[in-house]
C-alpha cells in the first residue's frame, strides 16, 4: 500500500490505541516507547490516522514511492528499534538532549560563531569554492561531470539520486537522535528527546533561510539554464546539516568505536553523494554544492555551541 498525504491509515493500527503514562513502569518501558514512535508516525485528524508531516516528508518522493511498502515499513521498524534501545545515559549521568539551553548569553554567542567558521568542516570546502573559480575549473568540472555521468550513468538518474540520498540523510538523522541515551524515566526521555530534535529542527530552518536568501542575492544561473537559482545548493546544504546532525548523535550511542567510525562513513557518504549528485544532474556548478556543505557545517557547529552544553561523547547503558 502506497502513502498518499490525503490517505488515511485506520487499516493499519486502531483507533483506540491508548497507554497508561502512570503504570509505564521500567518493564514496560519498551511497550511506551513503541506507542510513542507510532504517535510520531501517525496523527489524529478528523477522527482518522494520517501521516505526520515530518515523516511525510521522508516518505513521500518519488524514489519512495516506486519501491513502495518495503522502504515505508523498514524506515518504521528502524524507528520503532532505535526508540527502543534508547535508554541509558551518557557517561557523564546526562541524558541526550537534557542539556539544551534556549537563551545563551552574548559572550557563548560570539564564540559560537567564530569558532563555527574556524572549523575545517565550514571554511575547507568555502575556500575549495572560492578556488574553483580560478581559469573557470568550476564551470569545465561542471561540464565533464554532466556530459559522463560517471557515478550516476545519466543526468536524470542523478537528479533522481540527489533527492534519493537527501532524504536518507534525514531518515539517517530521525533514527539516530531516537538511538541516542536519553534516561530510563518515560517523561524525562520524551523532554529530552523534544529538547534535542529542536536545537535540530533550528539548524536546519536557519540553514534553508540562509541558503534562499544567498539564493536571491546572487541571481546565478545553474549549468542547464533553467533558473537563476544555482548558488548555494538547496540539497547540499540540508544533507550537510543532516550528516552532522546524524555524526554527532552517533557519537553518543553506546556502540563500540569502530561501528561508530563504519556509520559516520556511511553518513558522510550519504552528504557527498548529494552534493555530487546535483553536479552531475546539471543542476549546480562544484562551487555550488561545496558551498551549501560548508553553510550546513556552519550554521549547525553554530546551533551546537550556543544551544547545547558539552556532553560526553559516548553513551552508557543503564538497567530498566
Amino acid at each position: 500500500m502506497f502513502f498518499n498525504k490525503p490517505q488515511r491509515c485506520t487499516n493499519i493500527w486502531s483507533k483506540n490505541v491508548s497507554f497508561d503514562l502512570y503504570q509505564a513502569t521500567n518493564i514496560r518501558l519498551p511497550i511506551f516507547k513503541t506507542s510513542l514512535v507510532l504517535q510520531s508516525v501517525f496523527v489524529l485528524k478528523n477522527g482518522q490516522w494520517s501521516l505526520a508531516d515530518p515523516i511525510y516528508t521522508v516518505l513521500n518522493s518519488n524514489f519512495k514511492q516506486r519501491l513502495g511498502n518495503v522502504w515505508r515499513l523498514l524506515f518504521i521498524s528502524i524507528c520503532g528499534i532505535a526508540l527502543l534501545v534508547g535508554c541509558g545515559t551518557l557517561p557523564n549521568g546526562r541524558r541526550w538532549g537534557q542539556d539544551v539551553t534556549i537563551f545563551p548569553d552574548w559572550q557563548r554567542l560570539g564564540k559560537a560563531a567564530l569558532d563555527a567558521a574556524l572549523s575545517p568542516a565550514t571554511w575547507v570546502p568555502a575556500a575549495t569554492a572560492l578556488a574553483l573559480q580560478i581559469d573557470d575549473w568550476d564551470e569545465n568540472i561542471s561540464d565533464w561531470a554532466s556530459d559522463n555521468t560517471p557515478v550516476f550513468g545519466s543526468q536524470k538518474n542523478a537528479a533522481d539520486a540527489s533527492d534519493i540520498l537527501r532524504d536518507a540523510a534525514l531518515a539517517d538523522y530521525l533514527i539516530t537522535a531516537l538511538a541516542t541515551p536519553s534516561g530510563n524515566n518515560p517523561g524525562e526521555w520524551v523532554v529530552a528527546k523534544i529538547k534535542g530534535l529542536a536545537v535540530g529542527y533550528g539548524a536546519m530552518q536557519v540553514t534553508r533561510n540562509a541558503t534562499f536568501f544567498l539564493k536571491d542575492v546572487t541571481d546565478r544561473t545553474r549549468p542547464d539554464e533553467s533558473r537563476d537559482t544555482s548558488f548555494p545548493s538547496n540539497h547540499a546544504s540540508k544533507a550537510a546539516t543532516y550528516a552532522i546532525l546524524a555524526s554527532r548523535n552517533i557519537e553518543s550511542l553506546p556502540i563500540p568505536d569502530g561501528f561508530k567510525t563504519a556509520l559516520k562513513i556511511g553518513t558522510f557518504s550519504l552528504d557527498m553523494g548529494t552534493a555530487w549528485a546535483r553536479v552531475e544532474a546539471k543542476a549546480h556548478f562544484p562551487s555550488d554544492v561545496l558551498a551549501g556543505m560548508a553553510l550546513g557545517h556552519f550554521f549547525w557547529r553554530f546551533h551546537e555551541r550556543c544551544l547545547l552544553r558539552a556532553q560526553s561523547s559516548q553513551g552508557r547503558r543503564t538497567h530498566h
